[in-house]
């Protein structure tokens, strides 16, 4: 099962450094519990991996200022984005 796949991952000692099966069972869970369960544990315990995975294990990151941070990044060139 899925969930219990995610969280064996998610308590194994060695830090996981592949993102795609936390991803591909993070999308396989939603298609079977339904979009509102990101809510649930399972799916958070996968966005943390993630997360993790991308910014560092340790990192704090503020939601707000890397969503700041990122559209400024993202937007086409000559578009403004004010917060």
């Amino acid at each position: 099962m899925i969930e219990t796949r995610i969280r064996d991952a998610f308590r194994a000692e060695a830090f996981p450094c592949n993102p795609l099966p936390f991803l591909i069972a993070l999308t396989s869970h939603l298609r079977d519990e339904g979009t509102n369960a990101i809510r649930g544990d399972v799916a958070k315990a996968a966005l943390l991996v993630i997360i993790q995975q991308a910014y560092g294990q340790c990192a704090y990151v503020d939601s707000c200022t890397e969503h700041d941070r990122l559209c400024k990044r993202l937007l086409p060139e000559g578009v403004s984005y004010e917060a």
